[in-house]
């Protein structure tokens, strides 16, 4: 019998957790071991998906489903990003390409779509590489920009304004704020670790995060993970590279964040923001 729409776009996060560290420790060379732990801080509550942003990105990108469109999403950790677009869109057979220039990911999200019958395509490529061979209705990006040097973010732009086929839109989410000091870096890092434990704890993974490989990767993990908010954009930066790019803004939206500096107190707790950008071709 065929699942309902919902239950087939529903994540197993245990499953990806687990699945996602053995595909890692095959394919995955990124900085700090990114995707070998994604997985488990997600099952454990200490990341999420879309976060605070969820329904108003559902509600900007439910408009642009309709028709069919050929979807392109650009960087994802797992199938959390695959999940959401196609549970807004409704459809078991929408037309998603997922690119991603690590090989684990992708693995992981072919795994999770195949045994549930979706429409999955995936494409491991840097997207500072793509050109206009390929071309999509519909980009869809979630924070990769954090991932991308600041000297590499207009390429990056630009790369992403040369996949939209004519009349296609980019919905683009990063987050922006005042980033933090080298002064601050390792108190955050042994922070976010400390924080990280104690979640773990109380998930069935608790058993894995005592493994001494399990807390060297955590380790890496929260060091990048922190050094990543050393070189957050400014919401103003992004609109400059937007246009830089040649793209007009048609929305923008601003989404605060709570992000609790794992540790600190009440007072010293940092409201960073999303900022939303829906844009086209100028």
């Amino acid at each position: 019998m065929e699942l309902p729409i919902d239950d087939v776009w529903s994540e197993d996060l245990l499953w990806q957790a687990r699945r996602g560290m053995e595909l890692a420790a095959v394919h995955c060379l990124c900085p700090g071991r990114y995707h070998w732990l994604y997985g488990a801080m997600r099952a454990s509550g200490v990341v999420a998906s879309l976060k605070s942003e969820r329904t108003r990105l559902a509600s900007l990108l439910q408009p642009l489903l309709n028709g069919r469109p050929r979807i392109m999403i650009g960087g994802s950790a797992d199938p959390g990003l695959f999940c959401a677009v196609g549970r807004i869109s409704g459809s078991h057979d929408t037309d998603i390409t997922i690119v991603d220039r690590c090989a684990a990911p992708l693995e992981l999200i072919r795994e999770f779509a195949q045994p549930r019958g979706l429409r999955c395509q995936t494409l491991q490529s840097d997207l500072l590489a793509l050109d206009a061979h390929e071309q999509w209705d519909l980009v869809f990006v979630h924070y990769t920009l954090n991932f991308v040097e600041p000297r590499l973010r207009g390429r990056f732009l630009e790369r992403l304004a040369s996949t939209l086929a004519p009349g296609g839109v980019l919905v683009f989410a990063a987050i922006t704020g005042e980033p933090i000091t080298h002064h601050q870096q390792s108190g955050l890092a042994a922070a976010f670790a400390a924080r990280a434990r104690q979640a773990l704890a109380r998930t069935a993974l608790a058993d894995d995060a005592q493994t001494i490989e399990f807390r060297q990767l955590l380790q890496i993990y929260s060091a990048d993970t922190t050094a990543m908010r050393l070189i957050w954009p400014a919401a103003e930066d992004v609109r400059v590279l937007i246009g830089d790019a040649g793209l007009r803004v048609l929305t923008e939206d601003t989404i605060n964040r709570d992000w609790s500096l794992f540790g600190q107190t009440e007072s010293s707790r940092r409201i960073d923001t999303s900022t939303i950008i829906v844009a086209a071709r100028a």
